[in-house]
């Protein structure tokens, strides 16, 4: 049991940390530190998950939830964070190429969600239509 609740502590964490970064970010975006905003997540994900930016938009919707235990709440909790960071990214991304690559790996992680998660989410739906408005604009 003691190797159950290292690994349950561990997602336990993960989750903890991607909220905090979600509503950190946010209030930086809020504050219009924009920019100040996206090198905190960068530097964040690559201290605490050995991931980079670039890294997440070319993953699939599989490969974050692999690291944790499949079809569980928390990794579904967990790939939604990942999926709000993505967006609020994207949504103030300079660079339209760039932010149209987040767009549409937050897209995917909340499709994927919609899909495998028993638990359906308001919230997801409309991300994926905010999502394919902008897209599409």
């Amino acid at each position: 049991m003691p190797q159950y609740d290292y690994l349950k502590n561990q997602i336990d964490e993960i989750g903890r940390f991607l909220a905090q970064l979600v509503a950190d970010f946010l209030k930086m975006k809020k504050g219009g530190e924009q920019i100040e905003a996206v090198a905190m997540v960068e530097n964040s994900l690559k201290e605490n998950l050995d991931l980079s930016l670039d890294n997440l938009i070319q993953l699939s919707a599989e490969e974050p939830i692999a690291l944790l235990k499949p079809d569980s709440t928390a990794s579904f909790i967990y790939l939604d964070h990942l999926a709000k960071i993505l967006f609020h990214i994207g949504s103030v991304e300079k660079d339209t190429q760039k932010a149209r690559k987040f767009m549409q790996q937050a897209q995917q992680f909340y499709r994927y969600l919609l899909d495998k998660d028993p638990i359906y989410s308001f919230e997801r739906h409309q991300q994926i239509e905010k999502i394919e408005m902008i897209l599409k604009g």
